[in-house]
């Protein structure tokens, strides 16, 4: 199998030509158009295989320095989006209800602009009114680091830095508020 259309796919959910892509086990087999097989990703939960948050660091678009091993002992929830992207820019919203829920000493939440442009994210965050820590991945490293394979895609951590839950998709607000809630319960 070749390794390059492996990762291809898995990486930007793409169409692969051939048979072979269907071996792979994360994704999910959606149809087929002029000999090309569609493929998507398959949303998984990260709770099957805990491990502990990359750690980063990045500058918001107000000027912050946020390094992700300084926020232990708080809920990070850690979001990859980016402005053209119509379902992200719906998961950015529903993050900001989320942030204005909970205290800022209990959970924070962290918007990392993927495959954009800084000044187009910025304008979206303008738009929308969000609070939360925002700013652009340093090209791609932060969202290679977790294996970042589409957007939006959200990762939840816990207090101790654990990936406690790894969301491929759009989720409603009220799934997230229930996993940051028992997340805090512990």
């Amino acid at each position: 199998m070749n390794l390059f259309a492996v990762w291809y796919v898995q990486k930007y959910h793409l169409i692969l030509f051939g048979i072979v892509a269907l071996a792979l086990t994360s994704c999910q087999y959606v149809g087929s158009v002029a000999g090309y097989i569609i493929l998507r990703q398959v949303p998984r939960e990260a709770d099957t295989f805990l491990q502990e948050a990359p750690d980063f660091d990045f500058v918001t678009y107000s000027g912050e320095q946020i390094k992700l091993s300084e926020l232990r002992g708080k809920v990070v929830i850690i979001n990859f989006w980016s402005s053209w992207c119509p379902p992200c820019l719906s998961q950015l919203l529903e993050l900001q209800n989320i942030r204005e829920q909970y205290p800022a000493d209990d959970v924070a939440i962290l918007g990392i602009a993927y495959l954009d442009m800084a000044s187009s994210a910025l304008e979206s965050v303008n738009t929308l009114h969000l609070t939360y820590h925002i700013g652009s991945d340093n090209g791609t490293e932060i969202a290679d680091a977790f294996g970042v394979q589409g957007i939006p895609e959200t990762f939840v951590v816990d207090r101790q830095g654990q990936i406690k839950v790894h969301l491929a998709s759009l989720y409603p607000a009220d799934k997230l508020t229930s996993i940051v809630d028992e997340i805090l319960k512990n």
